[in-house]
């Protein structure tokens, strides 16, 4: 994949394989699931698995929804579809964000430990980005920005959306 860690516009910073074992509940030991999953959807998924709600306040303290959701879906079932159709990344200025198998980034300034490089807070507005169908190209290896350029102002546009409500 393209990048690396801290670089959340692409696979390579982002995509990593997670164990998840439950002799009791998960039947299929060793089986490989592909649904899309982030890691806000752990906490979602153990509270689920547990029948545990999520506390409404803590010490006081109400708390805010959980933005993920669980995966526990897809313990018994391996090929059932994914029932997460989109996420947002951002860190250090790397934008992106995947929508229904489709994947638009921001591509890097500098690398994520030179945070003062030139150019490396560029304005968002002036930012290259890229579009991936992850579907068919799951190494992110061919940008269809150029040959689709209403999906990717679609894609930009959701980002910037999703952001915005994202805080």
């Amino acid at each position: 994949f393209q990048y690396y860690k801290q670089v959340a516009s692409h696979l390579g910073g982002v995509r990593n394989d997670m164990v998840v074992s439950w002799p009791k509940k998960i039947t299929g030991t060793g089986g490989v699931r592909s649904q899309f999953l982030s890691v806000t959807d752990i906490v979602p998924t153990i509270l689920d698995a547990t029948g545990v709600p999520q506390p409404r306040s803590i010490n006081g303290v109400e708390q805010k929804p959980l933005d993920g959701i669980s995966f526990a879906y897809t313990f018994d079932k391996p090929d059932a579809p994914s029932q997460r159709s989109e996420q947002v990344f951002e860190m250090v200025q790397n934008l992106a964000i995947y929508k229904d198998g489709w994947w638009a980034n921001t591509t890097p300034i500098a690398a994520p430990w030179d945070i003062l490089a030139k150019g490396a807070n560029a304005e968002l507005s002036k930012r290259t980005w890229q579009l991936y169908n992850l579907s068919a190209d799951f190494s992110q290896s061919n940008d269809l920005a150029a040959k689709n350029p209403a999906k990717l102002g679609e894609m930009k546009d959701l980002f910037f959306k999703r952001a915005a409500e994202n805080n």
